[in-house]
């Protein structure tokens, strides 16, 4: 488990690397892939997400899924990250739910 101060000194780094080296960063051929590699993962890597699936876990079972599908008023997105506690909230919000109640209708015919 990592410390809140290790969390900060983490970000700080990544902070001063920036302010450093901003202007290569505005360029044109700096590009999202990169901006995730350098700054976006370590940062959440800094607060402790296992954004590389370092457990090995399964997808189901993983803190992160990267671009993930998710309904959202009808379409679908892709998120570049999706916590694990996101898609058990909508589990069990919406298909949880669901089941709950067709239990609940079968039970009742009993």
């Amino acid at each position: 488990m990592i410390t809140k101060e290790e969390s900060l000194r983490k970000i700080q780094s990544l902070v001063e690397r920036f302010d450093e080296q901003k202007e290569s960063y505005k360029k044109a051929d700096y590009n999202e892939t990169q901006t995730r590699q350098d700054f976006i993962n370590p940062f959440w890597k800094a607060l402790g997400w296992d954004v590389d699936n370092e457990n090995g876990y399964a997808k189901s079972y993983r803190e992160v899924i990267h671009e993930d599908r998710v309904k959202v008023g009808g379409a679908t997105k892709s998120p570049d990250y999706t916590p694990q506690y996101i898609v058990e909230y909508i589990v069990e919000n919406t298909v949880g739910a669901l089941l709950n109640r067709r239990d609940a209708q079968f039970a009742s015919l009993q």
